[in-house]
């Protein structure tokens, strides 16, 4: 991950969100840098797997990019963050059980 700068990662996450909404990058970043161990971490307790869990990471962080300018509430952020997470982990599940 590249180095962002300063100022972002000493801004509130509403303001970082509000950024990265309006399609900046170095916010989006940041927005990923503060949120990725926390989303790598859960799929890894998910499955157990590390090299699965930093896939369905990088899955969920590109649909964040693509979705991010539907967040009307920056504070409610990590709640739509967590929802796409559940639901990436389940279409997963739905794809290995049709296999």
């Amino acid at each position: 991950m590249p180095s962002v700068p300063g100022h972002y990662s000493k801004g509130p996450a509403e303001l970082i969100v509000r950024r990265a909404a309006r399609g900046d990058r170095n916010a989006f970043a940041e927005l990923v840098r503060r949120r990725q161990p926390w989303v790598r971490g859960l799929f890894r307790r998910f499955c157990g797997n590390p090299d699965l869990a930093d896939d369905l990471a990088q899955k969920v962080f590109l649909k964040v990019w693509s979705g991010i300018r539907k967040v009307r509430e920056p504070d409610r952020f990590a709640g739509w963050l967590k929802r796409i997470v559940v639901n990436e982990w389940i279409d997963h599940q739905r794809k290995v059980a049709k296999e």
